[in-house]
């Protein structure tokens, strides 16, 4: 009769391994603003009743431990040869497939009124 430690280990067989999961903790500035209105006292000076400096950033800083492009993985569609999707499945959620990196945006503009 043989013993287990002498089977060979298959996907039947083997423990499950946590030797590919990563934190998916993170920490983004997601959208920021700042901006400036000019006093009163220099838009009389201009002859304007409003004046207002901004600049804008999406995706500006991301603070992760994973090692791919993000930590929001989209969730993964799979489409069977009848043409079913499948989506939400717990053996496919969390898998980084057909991920981008998420592109950062700075806009700077300005608000002017008469």
């Amino acid at each position: 009769m043989a013993s287990k430690q002498n089977q060979p280990l298959t996907a039947a067989t083997s423990p499950p391994s946590t030797y590919f999961i990563e934190s998916g903790n993170f920490a983004r500035i997601n959208n920021l603003t700042l901006g400036y209105r000019v006093p009163n006292a220099v838009l009389k000076k201009i002859g304007a009743s409003n004046v207002r400096v901004f600049v804008t950033g999406q995706n500006l800083f991301t603070l992760k431990k994973y090692s791919g492009f993000t930590a929001e993985l989209p969730g993964f569609n799979a489409t069977s040869s009848a043409g079913i999707v499948t989506t939400g499945s717990p053996t496919t959620q969390g898998i980084e497939l057909n991920a981008y990196p998420t592109p950062s945006t700075l806009v700077a503009g300005l608000n002017i009124g008469f």
